[in-house]
Parts: C-alpha cells; structure tokens; sequence
C-alpha cells in the first residue's frame, strides 16, 4: 500500500503518512499545540489554559487534567519544592498533643505509639473522644475557649449530683444507643451559644432530662429545674 500526502491540520504544512494510520499532524510539536497529545479525558478540546502558580502568582499554561494535581498548579520544580516546605500545625488525633509538619505529610498521629494505641481504647473511651470532639468543634465555630475534660471528671468533682435539680446521678454512664433521662450529662452553665466558653470552671454534672429541658437558656444564680418525676 502506498503512503499519501497530507495537509497537517496545525501550521499546513504536507507530510507523508499511511492511509490507514489516521495520522493529522506532520510532528509532535504540533499534535502537543492544537491536538490530543498530552491531553487526558476531560480535557475541552481548545488545548492548554492559563492559571495563575500556587506559589508566585506567574502566569502558566497547562491542560485542565492537571489543575486537581501539583504538577498543574505551579510554574516550575522551584515552586513546588518551596510549596512542599511549607509547615502545618495539627492536634494529635489520640493525645492532643500539637505537633508540626510538612505540608502533604500525614497529620493525625503525633507517633506511632498514638497510632498504635488508638486501635486498643474501649468502647467507652471512644464515645469519651467523640463527645470531646463534638465540644471542640462547636467552641470552634463560636470562637470560644475550650479545654479537654471528661464526663467521669465533672461528674466526680459535683459529687454525682445534678447542679439544676439538685437530685443523684446514675453513676454509670451510658456508652451507646439512647441513654436514659436520668443519666448523666455535662451542661454548660453559660451555653456557648451565648458565647460560654467549654472550661471546667464552666460546665456542670446534669440529669440528660434536666439538661434537654433547660436547653440554652441562661438560668439565674441559684435556680433549680423541677424535679424529674
């Protein structure tokens, strides 16, 4: 079969192809210009766009496919390297201790320790990191202060009280499932969302029934819920 003679669809110029091959440009440097090459799925077919770098703000040319990635978002090697050695602070996930890293590191265990023993805490002491990470992420939004405290702790110091009914808690607390109205729950004596802060000095050990039917409202000193019959 003899080749033919085709019109390259970028610049114009003839080349020299198969008939069967279904080739379009006359070189590589072409097809990367206006055709398929180096283009993945998703790619709109008017080629290369402008972005601006991650790191410097220069202009770049690259294909849309790569935006989600590095490689997409940065003018050269420079900076990307200088990207990757930008710090980031975070919380240990089983300790709370703060830890700093590089950025694209892994950021949820301080060290192979808390990884370890994050995998070997009871029921209880899961239910324990949720609750903390509910109080946190809720004096997080209200831009309030917050420290790490426990159910058992408050209910200790209170004595197993109730401080809105003045009646006994149960002293087990419950670790899934719906708990009953007489079990024990923290209760902020300011509710953060009257900009209470989530401190010991400002929670209080409460029946989950006495606690729901205050909801957050802000009771005088001294005045007590009726009791729970």
């Amino acid at each position: 079969m003899p080749m033919v003679t085709k019109p390259c669809l970028a610049c114009g110029k003839e080349f020299d192809s198969w008939p069967n091959h279904g080739r379009k440009y006359c070189s590589r440097e072409c097809g990367h210009a206006h055709g398929n090459a180096g283009r993945k799925v998703g790619d709109w077919k008017g080629g290369r766009i402008l972005v601006s770098c991650a790191g410097c703000g220069k202009t770049v040319e690259t294909w849309p496919s790569l935006i989600s990635k590095n490689k997409g978002k940065y003018c050269g090697q420079e900076c990307f390297n200088l990207n990757r050695q930008k710090r980031r602070t975070y919380n240990c996930a089983f300790c709370g201790a703060e830890r700093t890293v590089k950025a694209g590191m892994p950021n949820r265990y301080c060290s192979q320790q808390c990884h370890y023993m994050d995998g070997k805490l009871t029921e209880q002491e899961l239910v324990e990191r949720r609750r903390l990470a509910t109080r946190q992420r809720r004096a997080r939004m209200a831009a309030v202060e917050s420290e790490p405290y426990t159910l058992l702790e408050i209910a200790e110091r209170d004595g197993w009280r109730c401080q809105l009914c003045g009646r006994k808690v149960r002293q087990r607390i419950p670790q899934k499932g719906r708990p009953n109205r007489m079990s024990p729950s923290v209760d902020h004596i300011v509710p953060i969302s009257h900009g209470g802060h989530d401190l010991k000095a400002n929670v209080q050990l409460a029946h989950l029934g006495c606690n729901a039917k205050k909801r957050n409202r802000l009771l005088p000193q001294g005045e007590q819920l009726r009791l729970l019959g």
